[in-house]
């Protein structure tokens, strides 16, 4: 009975083994998963802020060329 117990108890011992690795290498590729989705949002952000701030840019610019303008007819 003690060498079946034993037995029973190895086998249990190198299931859980088994099951732990599962998990590890799952959650191993679950974060490799998330980093790589983390990495293209934060890709996607940096594009439209540089198209944000392209636009701000660009209405600032011409509003500077609208003021100069107006100035030199003013004057």
């Amino acid at each position: 009975s003690t060498k079946a117990d034993v037995a029973r108890v190895d086998t249990h011992v190198l299931e859980l083994k088994r099951d732990m690795k599962e998990m590890e290498t799952g959650l191993k590729r679950d974060m490799k998963e998330m980093e790589t989705g983390l990495k293209r949002d934060m890709k996607e952000m940096e594009m439209r802020l540089k198209h944000d701030l392209t636009l701000r840019l660009g209405g600032m610019m011409a509003a500077s060329v609208a003021v100069v303008a107006a100035l030199v007819k003013l004057l």
